[in-house]
């Protein structure tokens, strides 16, 4: 059985109102292959996932039980831990471990994102996807 998120566009414009008419054009059927929506945070401004018509939009897949899955910066995992903090019925999946790919050995944002995901490791309802792992590093090490 195969199973899909949606790729959503950009939750940081728009109603919680016309997200969950988004959401609604899926019937019954069709939801039970779709397991979650996916939003690319890293092209958005910082603080983006945080906004209150995120949060609120991010509450609703909890209420909904579909997941919420999040490609972000590696800059931004503080942010991550406290969406997933103010929206605790929702379940999250934070892609590409964090943006971890973006990192080079010498990466100076790289004791950032240590902090950010150490942040959302506390968060029980945040999975981390082990994907993208390696990128700006080069090689194996």
């Amino acid at each position: 059985m195969r199973m899909a998120s949606l790729g959503i566009g950009d939750t940081s414009s728009g109603s919680v109102e016309e997200f969950a008419a988004y959401l609604d054009q899926f019937d019954e059927k069709s939801m039970k292959y779709v397991k979650g929506v996916r939003q690319v945070m890293h092209t958005q401004p910082p603080e983006t996932c945080t906004s209150p018509h995120v949060i609120a939009k991010a509450k609703l897949c909890g209420d909904r039980g579909i997941v919420f899955e999040l490609c972000m910066a590696c800059d931004q995992l503080a942010d991550v831990a406290v969406l997933a903090q103010a929206a605790p019925k929702t379940h999250f999946v934070l892609d590409h471990c964090g943006g971890h790919h973006q990192l080079a050995v010498d990466d100076p944002r790289l004791p950032v994102w240590k902090a950010g995901i150490e942040a959302v490791a506390k968060c029980d309802n945040v999975w981390c996807k082990i994907s993208g792992l390696m990128g700006a590093q080069g090689g194996t090490e």
